[in-house]
């Protein structure tokens, strides 16, 4: 992880929005804030020696979940980390701007025309009129393990521009959506319902608030909140189409979408790129203790059973793939 990495021989993190964050967290903590700062520069160390060996920093900060300090950078590393990721997504402009209070994203260009992003809004609002703006996002909802907002940000501004409508209207629309985080984001948009019990940030910036955000982020073994859990299962239990894109399918976070009873899940669509194909029957076996279901071929019907749509390739040809699907009931 970069983001970690020292400036040459000097004792100070290279990345200058973590160095300085760090160093307001030490001087915080005494007047001497270099001997704690050392400290802090140690347990990055550590991170970095050992992250190559970890499946990811999660895994990794779960190993030394008792090493307060590497939890803290950790943290740190992962909120500069998704930041600077968001400031230099496809999705952002050169001239980061804002529109009435929204961060204006990119979605005319050739590289966002390859993404995903693009399929799924074309496949929520075709057949839609301008009157039915209210409706268009009231038959879905979404699970991000992921702490970036680059669903959000999207969205808000595909609305503005494919509707033709003001960014008040844009945000009234896109807030009607159910979009969880189980595992936190790095701040609230300002015009986020939720905003003002959450730590805000415009898109890529943390506006000076790193510690904040990174305070409020949760590694994927530590617990999620108890109501984002059993609102994320209700949904899982009540969804007749489940689709996972980019899910690395970690036992805890299966275990987070486990329901209680059958769910009503009658098609189940996922990627698997870079998993082997006998993984991929482990895969689907688990989605049936997941769903409480039983998986079946495509031509099988039985009401205990559900439909696996299996898509070796990427988010975007899981959409192009199986679009006549997606479309329909």
């Amino acid at each position: 992880m970069s983001v970690l990495e020292r400036d040459g021989q000097n004792h100070r993190f290279s990345n200058e929005q973590l160095n300085r964050s760090v160093m307001n967290l030490c001087q915080k903590e005494g007047v001497n804030w270099s001997v704690p700062f050392q400290l802090y520069l140690d347990a990055a160390v550590r991170i970095r020696f050992a992250l190559p060996m970890a499946i990811s920093i999660d895994n990794l900060l779960h190993t030394h979940r008792n090493d307060k300090l590497m939890i803290r950078m950790g943290k740190l590393a992962i909120a500069t980390t998704i930041l600077e990721k968001e400031a230099h997504s496809y999705l952002c402009p050169e001239e980061p701007r804002k529109r009435e209070g929204v961060d204006v994203a990119v979605t005319n260009t050739e590289r966002i025309a390859k993404s995903w992003y693009l399929p799924l809004m074309r496949l929520l609002v075709t057949g839609r009129t301008l009157e039915e703006l209210e409706r268009i996002f009231e038959n879905v909802a979404f699970v991000v393990f992921n702490y970036d907002r680059c669903l959000e940000h999207f969205l808000v501004n595909a609305v503005i521009n494919y509707f033709n409508v003001d960014p008040r209207t844009a945000i009234a629309t896109v807030n009607r959506i159910t979009i969880l985080h189980p595992y936190g984001q790095v701040g609230h948009f300002a015009w986020q319902e939720g905003a003002r019990d959450s730590v805000t940030s415009s898109f890529g910036n943390a506006e000076g608030k790193l510690i904040e955000i990174a305070d409020q982020l949760l590694t994927f073994t530590e617990s999620a909140e108890e109501g984002v859990v059993i609102q994320t299962r209700a949904l899982v239990a009540g969804a007749e189409t489940l689709v996972f894109m980019g899910f690395g399918f970690l036992p805890q976070n299966m275990e987070l979408l486990t329901v209680a009873n059958p769910a009503a899940t009658k098609r189940v669509f996922l990627t698997t790129k870079g998993i082997g194909d006998d993984d991929v029957e482990i895969v689907i076996n688990e989605l049936r203790h997941v769903l409480q279901r039983k998986p079946t071929s495509e031509r099988a019907g039985r009401d205990n059973r559900f439909q696996a749509f299996v898509e070796r390739g990427t988010c975007r040809e899981l959409m192009d793939h199986h679009w006549l699907r997606l479309t329909r009931a």
